[in-house]
């Protein structure tokens, strides 16, 4: 008989965590994105889903750890954003301008891998 140490009954989304951590469940996505399988992170999909990210006990508790380093290192994780204006000529004369606002978060450069963008 072989027993299987690692077994997973359950998981709970990060919607859930975010909830019941009372943190915002986009800022998580942004601390959660670094985590790896080995950190008991897992994707779970189902009909007609783009998927959603969930943990098992061992990776909420990792997660909370990032939330911590994250509370006491805010510039781990940093928002940039630009804007990009482009002038379009056709061969007809006419002319358009086009602008775009971008976003994303950016980790800081660390020396060492201690966690997301570490």
């Amino acid at each position: 008989m072989t027993t299987h140490v690692n077994k997973v009954h359950h998981v709970t989304t990060i919607t859930q965590i975010a909830s019941d951590l009372g943190e915002d469940e986009d800022w998580l996505w942004d601390i959660a994105n670094e985590m790896e399988i080995e950190d008991d992170v897992i994707w779970v999909y189902g009909v007609g889903e783009d998927g959603i990210l969930a943990f098992t006990d061992f990776g909420i508790e990792s997660l909370i750890e990032l939330i911590k380093m994250h509370k006491n290192d805010p510039t781990l994780l940093k928002r940039r954003s630009w804007l990009d204006t482009e002038w379009n000529r056709f061969k007809d004369g006419s002319s358009d301008i086009e602008e775009t606002l971008g976003g994303l978060w950016s980790c800081m450069s660390r020396p060492l891998r201690i966690g997301p963008c570490g």
